[in-house]
């Protein structure tokens, strides 16, 4: 099986969404095949940015600047923000990366710095 760009996001700001809220948005997920290719695509990826950017390789310091992306996006991480507000804050956020090509080469896929940032976040925990 090979995992397409869709299915990597979808999963990828899935699981970004869920680490910053656990309880209610974790009560939907489903896995399934597509889901466990997704996690080891964001886990090879999330090692692979690490590596080349390792001042990043600190969970607090990831969130900071997954936070500070955020806010320059409109959205703070409160209460009053559901998943699924965060989870469009992350794709504006990864469309506003690609235009304006803030981008990164690793594992044959071009990807934004937010992808790349949200798939190390998973890595380290």
């Amino acid at each position: 099986m090979t995992i397409q760009r869709r299915q990597f996001l979808s999963v990828m700001i899935g699981a970004a969404t869920l680490a910053l809220f656990p309880g209610d948005a974790r009560a939907n997920a489903a896995p399934d095949a597509a889901h466990a290719e997704g996690v080891e695509s964001m886990r090879r990826v999330g090692e692979a940015y690490l590596s080349q950017r390792p001042a990043e390789a600190d969970r607090d310091r990831l969130r900071y600047l997954l936070q500070q992306d955020l806010q320059r996006s409109g959205i703070t991480l409160c209460a009053e923000h559901s998943p699924a507000g965060v989870t469009r804050g992350f794709e504006d956020m990864i469309k506003a990366d690609f235009a304006a090509n803030r981008t990164i080469m690793l594992d044959g896929w071009v990807l934004s710095v937010t992808e790349c940032r949200l798939c190390a976040l998973q890595v380290i925990g």
